[in-house]
C-alpha cells in the first residue's frame, strides 16, 4: 500500500473515532436525561400515592358528613309531618274557643 492511501485510511478511522465520540456524548446526555427523568417520576409516583390517600380520608368524610345530612333530613321530615297535625289540632282548638 502506498502512504496516501494509509494516510486515507487514517483519516477515515479518525472521523469514525470522531462520531464515536460525539456519539458516546449523546449516549452521556441520554442517561443523565434518564436518570432525571426517573428521579422525577419516582417522586409523581409518590404524590400520586399521598394524593390517592387524601382521597380517601376526604371520601370517609364526605360519607360521614352526607349521613349527617340525610339525619337532620329525616328529622325534619319526621317534625314537619308531625307538625302538620299539631297545627291543625291547635287551629281546631283555636276555633273552637273562639266560639
Amino acid at each position: 500500500m502506498d502512504e496516501n492511501r494509509i494516510f486515507e485510511k487514517l483519516d477515515k478511522i479518525a472521523d469514525h473515532m470522531a462520531k464515536i465520540d460525539k456519539i458516546e456524548e449523546h449516549v452521556s446526555k441520554q442517561e443523565n436525561n434518564l436518570t432525571r427523568l426517573t428521579v422525577t417520576v419516582e417522586e409523581h409516583v409518590k404524590r400520586s400515592n399521598l394524593q390517592e390517600e387524601n382521597n380517601k380520608i376526604l371520601r370517609a368524610e364526605f360519607e360521614l358528613i352526607k349521613q349527617q345530612v340525610n339525619s337532620m333530613t329525616g328529622i325534619y321530615k319526621f317534625l314537619g309531618y308531625l307538625l302538620i297535625p299539631l297545627a291543625a289540632l291547635i287551629l281546631g282548638i283555636v276555633e273552637f274557643f273562639k266560639k
